[in-house]
Parts: structure tokens; sequence; C-alpha cells
């Protein structure tokens, strides 16, 4: 939609290749499900821009496209309230576009873009009249970046995929801001000579734009000290739903450059992709697969006994190791499990014995699993009660994490091959 059949086979390969991506799409959370509605929702727009730009009967009607939007924006904004910023973004593409476009400055189409607004406006307000007085706030969050090396970071990260000791990497961003500038400059002097109606690339190029710039200053405000909401530290993580604009805008300003010089985008499309290339292996540098988990739960049930429980202690880590412990074989015998903590929060000395006691005398024994345990009982009650409550006959380190079993007869744990 933006460049061309090049411009979207050039986008795809950078984003495929990219380091960055690559790193974060292997992560189960939710950055990448937030850039994909993001990109859905700035599709979205386009097609509704360019159906009101050009009505005709063999065109899809533009309120589809907008509902599309409305969706995956108010999607994108129930993954996380960070993509609030492309909503911004958007604003503000819009607003420019109309009171430049002076053939189709129509009064309707704001109206129906503000109406769109509100009414996800309105969605988000009955997820934060339902989540108000649910989430827990705190704050992280050290000195501020300064804002250069804020700068250096946010353009690191897109074009490398490394956030640790940026300042080495300072001279590979000298390309992609090449790219930007030289095709920026040819775009202005273009749409110069032709004043009378904007391209229809032109908002195209401002929506991306203006997302990469909007998206970084809000993800940098987010991180500023205060003592409203919640402040975080700056994490690589919060940049990936603003990275996919910031490829299309290369591979735009790749094709830009070559309809002028087709040599000179050629050689700066294939350096993009060896910079690419060159950073990407470094992602699967000493990568394995760690098996701590698997390990351990192949411990419990192995040699588990009838009348024995597992212990979870792992606070919201529960899912990790269910997601072992019942991912194996269906008809395989396992030992009941009880998760401690119940629900969210920490393990307090209020909650030990009422909690553990049943458990000790209903149970022959115990299988105490730690799993990330310094989130929900960093000071270890659950062991310390149990040591002093039974007598613990085996202790097997996976990992960070460890296994305990507690017999109140003492007996040896007995393990079988």
């Amino acid at each position: 939609r933006l460049g061309g059949r090049h411009t979207g086979n050039l986008a795809a390969l950078l984003t495929a290749l990219a380091r960055f991506h690559v790193w974060w799409s292997q992560e189960m959370r939710m950055y990448v499900l937030a850039g994909l509605l993001g990109m859905a929702s700035i599709y979205c727009l386009l097609r509704w821009w360019d159906g009101e730009r050009e009505r005709s009967p063999h065109r899809s009607s533009p309120s589809v496209w907008l509902l599309a939007y409305a969706v995956c924006a108010a999607g994108a904004l129930y993954t996380i309230l960070l993509m609030g910023a492309l909503l911004v973004a958007q604003n503000l593409a819009i607003l420019i576009s109309w009171l430049l476009d002076r053939q189709n400055r129509r009064p309707s189409i704001l109206r129906r873009w503000i109406l769109v607004q509100l009414a996800i406006g309105a969605l988000l307000a009955v997820w934060v009249a339902f989540s108000w007085g649910r989430m827990r706030t705190w704050s992280v969050a050290g000195a501020p970046m300064a804002p250069l090396s804020y700068l250096r970071l946010y353009g690191t990260l897109l074009t490398t995929g490394i956030s640790e000791n940026i300042d080495r990497y300072a001279p590979v961003l000298l390309l992609p801001l090449a790219v930007l500038l030289l095709s920026g400059g040819l775009a202005l002097s273009t749409s110069r000579k032709d004043r009378a109606r904007p391209r229809p690339q032109g908002i195209g190029v401002l929506l991306l734009s203006s997302t990469v710039i909007v998206g970084g200053a809000a993800i940098y405000t987010a991180t500023l000290p205060r003592s409203l909401f919640y402040t975080p530290n700056i994490e690589a993580r919060y940049f990936l739903p603003f990275a996919p604009p910031f490829w299309i805008l290369l591979a735009w300003g790749v094709t830009t450059i070559a309809r002028r010089w087709r040599a000179a985008g050629a050689a700066l499309g294939v350096a993009l992709l060896a910079i690419w290339l060159v950073f990407l292996p470094g992602h699967y540098r000493g990568r394995y697969l760690r098996d701590t988990l698997q390990t351990m739960v192949r411990a419990i049930v192995s040699q588990a006994q009838e009348g024995d429980l597992v212990l979870l202690d792992s606070g919201n880590r529960y899912p990790i190791f269910l997601y072992y412990y019942e991912g194996l074989s269906p008809g395989l015998w396992r030992p009941p499990m009880a998760q401690i903590p119940q629900g969210e929060g920490q393990l307090t000395p209020e909650k030990v014995q009422p909690t553990l006691e049943p458990l000790l005398r209903a149970h022959s024994r115990l299988w105490l699993a730690q799993v990330d345990v310094n989130l929900a009982d960093p000071q270890q009650l659950a062991r310390r009660w149990l040591d002093e409550h039974s007598s613990q006959v085996l202790a097997q380190r996976f990992g960070a994490n460890v296994l305990y079993l507690y017999d109140p007869q003492g007996r040896p744990a007995g393990l079988r091959a």
C-alpha cells in the first residue's frame, strides 16, 4: 500500500531477519501481539482513508475498514496500555493529512473519525472500570536516562537488536539514518512540485513516522520517575510494537531512493540486509534448551508414591511449571498439586501455618518445588516451616530452582531408577 511490491517485500525481509523481532517473537509476552494489532490498525486506517478520498462503486465501503480499524486499535489497547501512543500518533497523522488535503477536506470525514475514537475510548473505559482497584502499582525506575542515550538505545535496538554496550554500535546507525533523511528529502521535493493534492503514500509515511516518534516519546515519558501509577525501568521489550513501522519506513526509503538512483537504492538495500545478517546469528549464540523444569517434573513423577502431594512455591509463575507437569503422558500417574501462596501477592508468616499444617497432616510426604521462589516467597517461609515440622529427606537443585522432599517419619527417599 505504501510503495509497491518491492517496498513490501523488502519490509517483510527486514522484519523477518531483524534480530530484535526474532528475539521477542520467541518470548511468551504480549508485545508481539500488540505490534501485530497495531500494524493491522495502521493498514485498516490507510484503506479507510484511501476509500474516503476516492469513493467509487467498485471499492469496498470505507466504513468497513473504519470498523476493522476500531477493532484492531481497541485490541491493541486491551493488549497493553502503552499502545495508547499509537492512537495519539494516528490522530496526529489524520489531522495533518485532513488539513493538507484541500480537495477532500470534508467535515464528514473528521466527524466519522471522531466518533470512532470515542467508541474506542468507551471500550477502554469498560476495561479501566473493571481493572481499577485491582492493579498493583509500584515504582522501580531509577535516575532517568539522558535523552541522547535513550535515542541511541532506541536506534540500536531497532537496527541491531542489541541493548547492551550500545556506544560501540553508534557507527551502524548512520546507514538507516542516511536512508531515512535522503528518502525524506526526495519525497518532500516531489510533493512540492504537486501541492494541489498530497500523494496517496503521504499519509502512510506520516503514520509510520509519527508512530515511531510518538511511541519512543511515550516509553521515555512513562519511565520517568513520578508518584502516579506504575513507573517501570526502560526495557527493550517496550519498543517492539513500534519496531515494524521503522522497518517499513526503511524499506520505503530504499525504494524511494531507487526510483531516482537505481544503483544507489540497490546498494543501500543490500547494505541494510548485510547489517541485519551480521547481527542476527548473535541471537542464537550460546542458546540451548533449558530443561531444568522438565527434569524436576520427571524427578517428582518417577519417584512419587501414593499419598504424596506436590507443593508448588512459585507465586504467579505456576503456569510454567504446569506446562511441563500436565504435559506429560495423559495416562501417567502424578500426585496432586497445591499452589502456595494462593492467588496474587507474597506468602506471609501469618499464612504459613494455616496453609501448610492441614496439607502435612493429610499426606504422607510433601514435595516442595521452589520455582522462582524469590517472587512470592523471598524469605522461603514454606521451606523453613517444613524444616521445623517435618524431616527433609531429599534436596536437589535444578538450575536456580530447588526440589525438596519431606517425610514426617524421616524415611529415606529411596530413589528408584
